[in-house]
């Protein structure tokens, strides 16, 4: 048969939830209140849904303004050493953002003077490749 737990409003099922209508006891139903989650075998009271909803929501929002929050850090360690070695290209937002995503895919995880180094060569690399390809920086009149 189905054994069911009831938990602060979760009851977790030993069968399926497709499993309640076949089942070998035809008598036994999830309460009327309660909602599937997802395709588990886990069944929650609505209130206790929505609270853990709003919390999940809440979580994801929290981490984004984390991840948002480390980015900006970061993109300003980076700016402030890479001002160190040239002034004007420190000033270039682009050119930070840029290596900033080069040094993130190349998978970086310590930014030593180095590495810094090796993300400003790429930068100027991408700018020249631009360049001679007929990229963004290309004089239209000619």
């Amino acid at each position: 048969g189905s054994v069911g737990i009831v938990l602060h409003g979760v009851i977790s099922l030993a069968v399926a939830a497709a499993g309640w209508v076949g089942s070998v006891h035809p008598e036994i139903t999830p309460p009327s209140n309660f909602h599937h989650l997802r395709d588990t075998t886990r069944l929650m009271h609505p209130m206790v849904l929505r609270s853990l909803t709003e919390a999940m929501a809440r979580r994801q929002d929290h981490r984004a303004r984390n991840d948002a929050a480390n980015s900006a850090k970061r993109l300003q360690r980076l700016r402030i050493t890479v001002s160190g070695y040239h002034a004007d290209l420190a000033k270039n937002d682009a050119a930070v953002r840029w290596m900033d995503e080069w040094l993130v895919k190349e998978g970086c995880e310590y930014r030593s003077a180095a590495w810094i180094e090796r993300s400003m060569q790429a930068w100027s690399n991408h700018i020249f490749d631009l360049g001679r390809s007929g990229g963004a920086f290309q004089n239209k009149g000619s």
